[in-house]
């Protein structure tokens, strides 16, 4: 279970990475998009009721847990990591398809990390089945 806890921490900080730009000059990271839905949260709730919004914050709170906790349900673990992972998905396919290489690369640590988590469970899972 510890090698599960350092894929925890690594997709935690990783989700904390990515780059977005848009419109305007205007760009941020997802930290700051965090931080600025933390101060929504009790004054405009209205402005971060969205599906790219909540599922994504929801999978992080879903990690920390899971993180905090002496024993996670590695399902727990799995169904936090793929909340985030759509987002990641779409910025990743944002930056390839706008050639936009910070926000392509800034998506690229949590996928491998989250691929890297799937390919050790899924090797696990075929030792299990062998034994």
């Amino acid at each position: 279970m510890q090698k599960y806890r350092i894929y925890q921490l690594c997709l935690i900080l990783f989700s904390l990475i990515g780059y977005l730009e848009w419109g305007g000059g205007q760009k941020s990271f997802i930290v700051e998009v965090e931080i600025d839905i933390l101060t929504k949260l009790f004054t405009d709730i209205k402005s971060i009721l969205h599906p790219l919004v909540i599922l994504p914050f929801t999978g992080q709170l879903i990690l920390i847990v899971t993180f905090i906790r002496k024993s996670s349900n590695i399902k727990w673990i799995h169904a936090g990591a793929l909340a985030i992972g759509i987002l990641y998905l779409l910025i990743f396919f944002i930056g390839c398809m706008s050639l936009n290489f910070k926000i392509l690369i800034s998506a690229l640590p949590f996928l491998i990390t989250y691929s890297l988590f799937l390919m050790q469970k899924r090797v696990e899972n075929k030792i299990k089945k062998t034994n």
